[in-house]
């Protein structure tokens, strides 16, 4: 495990209690903003509840600070992969990549209906990207889905 990722307990982070997860916020890396501060925000947050974590989430909390939020999330990340042994899949919402799906649903149903030639996957911005991917994998899979989806 990379440091910061995982707190030494054996138990797996959906089952960390509530002190538990303000430990592990409080050994996150890189945090400049005070860690006290950023840990205490964490105050009410389970394991499981942490794992279903997103961008907005940490942001609802009272961060603000840009890079805070982003080694939060990047942690949480982390933290999610290395809950391997998980019986549950946890999907992130972003309403963002969930309104490009939609879009190109539209639009390309309003494409076959006018004769347009096919469309092009949607363009996502940089930073949503491994999300946008993962959120497709998870609801459209196979090869087709991802042609339509992500260009692959």
């Amino acid at each position: 495990h990379q440091q910061g990722t995982t707190m030494s307990s054996e138990s797996p982070p959906r089952d960390w209690s509530r002190e538990q997860v303000v430990a592990w916020v409080g050994q996150i890396p890189n945090l400049v903003q005070a860690t006290d501060f950023v840990s205490s925000k964490f105050a009410d947050v389970t394991g499981t509840e942490l794992l279903l974590f997103g961008r907005e989430d940490v942001k609802d909390l009272g961060i603000t600070r840009p890079g805070t939020v982003v080694v939060l999330v990047d942690a949480i990340q982390k933290l999610r992969e290395d809950d391997a042994e998980s019986s549950t899949t946890f999907i992130e919402h972003s309403e963002y990549c969930f309104g490009k799906i939609i879009d190109h649903l539209r639009l390309r149903t309003k494409s076959k209906i006018s004769g347009v030639p096919e469309l092009a996957p949607p363009k996502v911005r940089e930073v949503e990207r491994t999300r946008y991917k993962r959120i497709v994998d998870f609801y459209f899979p196979g090869e087709e889905a991802a042609a339509e989806f992500l260009g692959a």
